[in-house]
């Protein structure tokens, strides 16, 4: 009895187990089992001791009388001979392990024949990831900076120009991402001759979609057909209203510095677009307004009075490319003014001969399905501010909202290069943030605005993208 509380006094006490152990037996009793019970496990104790004396130190023996639970003994003992068994176990096999390490040394050219095998297939192994990430690369590749790029990145910092460096770097990426971008393009850009740098953009496949005004899709092949005959001013702000009707009666239209020759530009792209209108007009046929001007460029009646290079024509790389366009409010601009006439003379008989900007909305809401359908978007980069930018960016909010449409993306990407003044509650002058409370950005969408000269800006961002 006193055998068997012993355990116990000096697991919960180690310190007091003397005189526990003398106090016990005369104050408690056991159960009438205890006894019983105490005996049988000690016998197996002992039992297994002694089948594990060679092994276990005497300490060990000493010890085990300590444990109470047979299932603790029993693990602790199981694994006493484990660990000793293991030690020489390690000792017997250290010989064995040195063996092949010998065989190695003495069969080193044995091994260098052999090598080639297992070395050919580590490589074609290895080659699967490096091409992943060679795909990776292309799909997001470090900028190939020329002198004007580099001047860029090292130079533009700060304000306006870390803005602008901020925005062209988000251009480029979200190209590299897959993403497709939109242009659009306000004010006189083509005659500010933006197609030096943009008709290359097209070319290398960095524009997607183009949204001009009339004016800007009219003026690009004024320029091309009529460029010797421009004139600039450069003191226009010094003229008079004398000059100013000096100029009108010189049919030369001023737009800031550049006059545009009414004669060799707006009444030769005249003549040939009255013959593709009347074409059309005659089969009944119908033609958004763009469509009419390729027509002319593709029959080639223009091709005698270019005097420009035609990379230079930003009409011209998107006819060659295949870039979709978009007109919206075409029938403010010189062109279609001459429609008007047209009609009114009775030479076109529909009016509707020329589609409408109603019908370039469904046409882009079509579109932009189209593009962001497999997990793709759209950005819109915008130069400038008007219809050219409103225009286009409402067709989000449109599928949303009117057309109750779940599964159409925000733009992807938003950029604008505008002087315009927010305070004055101009739209085109608005922040980005705020196209979040028209559904049309969301609050994760790159978002960049540039308050500064497009005329400007756009070139050299157009020359970072381009490497130039």
């Amino acid at each position: 009895m006193a055998a068997a509380k012993k355990p116990e006094t000096k697991k919960s006490a180690p310190k007091a187990a003397p005189k526990a152990a003398k106090a016990e037996p005369v104050k408690k009793a056991a159960p009438a089992a205890a006894p019983v019970a105490a005996p049988a496990s000690e016998k197996k104790a002992k039992a297994e001791k002694k089948a594990a004396a060679p092994v276990v130190a005497p300490v060990a023996e000493a010890k085990a009388p300590k444990a109470e639970k047979k299932v603790a003994k029993k693990a602790e003992k199981a694994a006493a001979p484990v660990k000793a068994e293991a030690k020489p176990a390690k000792k017997v096999e250290a010989p064995k392990a040195a063996a092949p390490k010998a065989e190695k040394k003495a069969d080193k050219k044995a091994e260098k024949k052999a090598a080639p095998a297992p070395e050919k297939k580590a490589e074609v192994k290895a080659a699967k990831p490096a091409a992943k990430k060679a795909v990776a690369k292309k799909t997001a590749p470090a900028p190939k900076l020329g002198p004007v790029g580099s001047f860029i990145k090292h130079h533009y910092r700060h304000f306006n120009a870390a803005a602008l460096m901020d925005a062209v770097e988000g251009y480029r990426t979200y190209l590299a991402e897959g993403g497709k971008m939109m242009v659009t393009l306000a004010g006189a850009m083509s005659t500010a001759e933006l197609g030096l740098s943009f008709a290359e953009m097209i070319r290398q496949d960095k524009v997607h979609l183009i949204v001009c005004t009339g004016a800007n899709l009219e003026e690009d092949i004024f320029n091309l057909v009529a460029h010797d005959f421009y004139e600039r001013v450069p003191h226009y702000r010094d003229l008079t209203p004398e000059d100013e009707q000096g100029l009108l009666e010189r049919h030369m239209n001023r737009v800031t510095d550049t006059c545009i020759p009414e004669m060799e530009a707006m009444r030769r792209m005249e003549k040939a677009m009255l013959d593709v209108w009347t074409k059309a007009d005659k089969a009944g046929k119908r033609f958004f307004p763009h469509e009419f001007f390729q027509q002319v460029l593709k029959s080639g009646v223009l091709k005698k009075s270019y005097q420009i290079d035609p990379k230079h024509s930003w009409m011209l790389a998107a006819l060659e490319k295949n870039v979709p366009i978009v007109v919206p409010g075409w029938e403010d601009s010189t062109l279609g003014n001459m429609f008007a006439a047209a009609c009114i003379r009775g030479e076109i008989k529909n009016v509707h001969t020329v589609r409408t900007g109603i019908e370039y909305m469904t046409w882009l809401a079509e579109h932009y399905q189209k593009v962001t359908k497999n997990g793709s978007t759209l950005g819109m980069f915008q130069i400038g501010g008007g219809i050219a930018g409103d225009f286009p960016i409402c067709v989000v909010p449109m599928l949303h909202q009117d057309l109750e449409l779940t599964d159409v993306p925000l733009w992807g990407y938003f950029c604008q290069i505008s002087d315009s003044t927010t305070s004055y509650g101009s739209y085109s002058g608005a922040v980005p943030n705020e196209k979040i409370t028209w559904g049309k950005l969301g609050v994760k969408t790159p978002k960049f605005i540039i308050e500064s000269d497009a005329t400007i800006v756009a070139p050299l961002m157009f020359a970072y993208l381009l490497g130039w």
